[in-house]
């Protein structure tokens, strides 16, 4: 068998012992080398190495266990911080700024209107990165609707974006701005909630984004699944028999106000007048949502029957039509999927709301900065 590089050896472990550090608040040399099995000298050496970089820093001592008090480190959450950008929406670009735990320092939303997309995403990275130190700036993390080619960084395909034309990556690198990589933004809020999130803890799970599409985002072995293309989980794409339309152009919100005139007479309605009238109750807009919710458990269960997972988490716009458009697709859900599954998979809704997609693209930069940190 061949040996392994030693200098790659060394990456992983010093990987590995950063990412406990960010989890665990506060920990010792002993416990970091009880948690990866290395010696206490590999992890005192490696540990100088942060100390000596300003990722982590010591706390003082901790309770001792029979011997000498260990000395306690903790993540220098204010020496690193990651930008994360959403343009999954067609309306909007969510936008934040994290630090190197993840918690955003900063989280805010900037209208699309006319303008062009790329350059709404250009002035809220610069935004966001305006009063970031240089060396503290680690990149920015972009989120789109498509198929992502991650060898090359650009999207390759996209119902929603040009795949060719205006090079964003290009743009924003000139920000100043460390790195830039693009994801699709069901994967991206798949990873932030695998890592943390509703689906911490689970093998095998599916998160179902919505915004200007549908997506999916697959968990297999612990791991994001992308399938042996550039992509998996378009379930948007999945034709309904008998219909003309893709499942996401019928549960776009464009549909679904136009279903609601239809049934009630209520003239051209608009995204923004969805909240009012679900607060009011009308009933034309309800009984379009419980038909969007029906929908949107069809295209779910076809792939849940497939795949079998342990968990299907919902995110995105789907999170604020409230109760009733919830129970209408459990209720479907559960009428579709093989009886065996109904009581073993659970539905859960997202940790981060319509955050988590943008969360998700900042952490992809922080994951990628501590995966390849060279000691």
């Amino acid at each position: 068998m061949a040996q392994r590089d030693p200098g790659a050896l060394r990456v992983h472990n010093t990987a590995e012992i950063l990412r406990l550090i960010r989890g665990a608040g506060t920990i010792s040399r002993a416990d970091l080398a009880k948690a990866t099995r290395l010696t206490r000298k590999t992890v005192s050496e490696i540990a100088l190495v942060l100390l000596t970089r300003g990722w982590v820093r010591e706390t003082g001592k901790g309770e001792s266990s029979g011997g000498k008090r260990p000395i306690l480190m903790e993540l220098n959450r204010a020496s690193v911080q990651a930008i994360g950008l959403d343009l999954s929406d067609a309306d909007r670009v969510r936008g934040v700024r994290c630090d190197f735990s993840g918690e955003p320092l900063c989280a805010r939303e900037w209208p699309v209107g006319g303008a062009s997309i790329y350059d709404v995403a250009v002035e809220a990275a610069r935004e966001l990165a305006s009063d970031v130190p240089k060396k503290a700036l680690a990149g920015i993390g972009v989120a789109v609707s498509g198929l992502v080619d991650r060898a090359a960084n650009r999207l390759a395909f996209s119902a929603h974006f040009p795949p060719r034309g205006e090079d964003l990556t290009q743009r924003l690198s000139q920000l100043r701005s460390g790195m830039v990589l693009l994801e699709n933004a069901s994967n991206a809020a798949t990873a932030l909630e695998l890592q943390q999130g509703a689906l911490r803890g689970i093998q095998h799970g599916v998160y179902i984004h919505t915004a200007r599409g549908v997506g999916a985002g697959l968990v297999a072995g612990g791991q994001i699944y992308t399938g042996g293309q550039l992509g998996a989980g378009e379930i948007g794409q999945i034709r309904l028999p008998g219909e003309k339309a893709i499942l996401e152009d019928l549960l776009s919100e464009d549909s679904l106000c136009a279903r609601a005139s239809d049934l009630g007479g209520l003239g051209r309605l608009h995204a923004q007048d969805l909240s009012l009238h679900l607060k009011s109750a009308t009933p034309a807009v309800l009984t379009a949502l419980t038909e969007n919710a029906r929908l949107m458990a069809w295209g779910v269960s076809a792939l849940v029957n497939i795949f079998a997972p342990e968990a299907v988490v919902l995110g995105g716009r789907m999170l604020g039509y409230g109760d009733a458009w919830l129970a209408a697709f459990r209720e479907e859900f559960s009428s579709q999927v093989l009886p065996i599954f109904r009581d073993r998979i659970a539905i859960r809704l997202s940790s981060y709301g319509q955050w988590a997609v943008s969360r998700g693209a900042s952490e992809l930069i922080l994951d990628r900065l501590v995966s390849g940190l060279k000691p």
